[in-house]
């Protein structure tokens, strides 16, 4: 007669486990990672939840490497519930590694997670007025940077959509904030569900998106575009992206232009906090050819 592959006991004639064990598995594997996220508001010692998550895997039958793996997906859920809420603190950041080292976990372990604390961390450098020089560049660039210029991140891979044609119906949509109202923080479900491919707008170009604590640079096989920051009056979020609206002739607001990205949350609150930082600067704009790189 087999044994229940969660308590080991004999199971019964055909069966592989009781139903009431995987009920109880069932029910843990989605109950765990809840626990994590109470975690960062809680002053709870971590070798005492460590103590507490061991006794409950026990009782569920939560084997050591199932232990590992909610444990891993429970560090993303206390991370994914500060972003939810604001950019979160360096306190935050160091309940959280603290959370994973008592676990037995590195950062390594966890998929993401070395990218994540590189982002926020350069977000809070912005929020405290500092540039972020974190970015190193091999071989030549495209454009010249000014003085004091520097690269605050390169986005690979983003899509540069075209504007809808004035006579092309599109789904409304409100004028973006002016620049002293834009959010002071974009969580991911303030982005909303729309996307910034709206009824299949045509690709303009694919490349690379350099923001330095200057402009935006659009690197392409096509052509290469240089945005000063000073100019972007307004942020519109997508959920894949974000859209900027510039001044055109005149000082007329109406220019705009989309980024679709892999990373539309760091995207738009790194962009935010760079137009902010650079109110009060002059720069140039400018467009050029295929750069020899």
């Amino acid at each position: 007669m087999p044994n229940c592959t969660h308590c080991g006991k004999p199971a019964g004639l055909f069966r592989s486990y009781h139903a009431e064990c995987r009920a109880q598995f069932e029910r843990a594997t989605t109950t765990i990672p809840a626990f994590f996220e109470r975690l960062l508001q809680s002053r709870l010692p971590s070798d005492r939840f460590e103590q507490l998550l061991k006794e409950v895997a026990a009782t569920f039958h939560i084997g050591p490497d199932q232990l590992r793996s909610l444990s891993i997906a429970g560090i993303n859920a206390m991370m994914d519930s500060a972003i939810a809420q604001h950019l979160p603190t360096a306190a935050e950041e160091d309940r959280i590694l603290d959370i994973a080292a008592t676990l037995g976990l590195s950062v390594s372990d966890i998929p993401g997670l070395v990218d994540k604390f590189m982002k926020i961390s350069i977000l809070r450098e912005l929020d405290e007025g500092k540039i972020p020089d974190c970015v190193t560049v091999v071989g030549p660039m495209p454009f010249e940077f000014g003085p004091d210029e520097t690269i605050v991140w390169i986005f690979n891979g983003v899509k540069s959509v075209r504007p809808r044609k004035q006579n092309e119906p599109a789904p409304a949509r409100p004028s973006p904030p002016a620049r002293d109202e834009m959010p002071h923080y974009f969580s991911l479900a303030s982005l909303g569900d729309q996307s910034a491919r709206l009824n299949n707008p045509i690709d303009v170009s694919s490349g690379d998106l350099i923001l330095t604590n200057r402009h935006i640079f659009i690197v392409s096989d096509e052509r290469h575009r240089q945005i000063s920051l000073s100019k972007v009056v307004g942020v519109n979020p997508y959920s894949d992206g974000f859209q900027i609206v510039r001044l055109a002739p005149g000082d007329r607001p109406d220019k705009s232009l989309t980024f679709v990205m892999d990373d539309p949350w760091f995207g738009i609150n790194l962009v935010v906090r760079l137009v902010r930082s650079s109110a009060d600067i002059t720069t140039r704009e400018a467009e050029t050819g295929p750069a020899d790189i």
